[in-house]
């Protein structure tokens, strides 16, 4: 939108109370969000070319700063809006597919633990004494030295 109306000399502040929001616009990464990041900082850059300042400033949330409330209920709403484009980003495709080994992995836990064997120990309380004597004995041996 600024990118449309933005000319030589004019000045643009954007406040906001998301410092790492703000951040991110200033640092470029690969998490999630990319796209976005990527298309914000590339409408910086036009505006910057046309001769016009923007500047991102910091403000303390929930201290009663005149706008940042109904800014937060516009946040809170445009987060309900299905997104318009089909774009992502490859912070999103590397959490979805951390996100799908998680779950293969889950899988072939559950799966072990469905066919595991059975506690050694458990098998040794169904044992009586007198068998246990004749497995770990050897044969011939003289039991009434035990």
């Amino acid at each position: 939108m600024l990118v449309s109306i933005a000319c030589s000399g004019q000045k643009f502040k954007i406040y906001s109370d998301n410092q790492a929001g703000l951040y991110r616009l200033k640092t470029p990464s690969d998490h999630p969000g990319q796209a976005y990041q990527i298309r914000a900082i590339k409408a910086a850059e036009v505006i910057k070319a046309k001769g016009a300042e923007i500047s991102l400033n910091w403000v303390p949330g929930h201290t009663s700063v005149e706008g940042n409330e109904l800014a937060d209920k516009l946040a809170k709403e445009a987060t309900t809006i299905r997104p318009i484009s089909n774009e992502t980003s490859f912070g999103l495709l590397g959490m979805i597919v951390k996100e799908c080994a998680s779950d293969q992995w889950l899988d072939t836990l559950n799966q072990y633990e469905l066919r595991s064997k059975p506690n050694p120990i458990n098998l040794l309380e169904a044992i009586s004494m007198e068998n246990w004597l004749e497995i770990k004995l050897p044969s011939g041996t003289n039991r009434k030295y035990c």
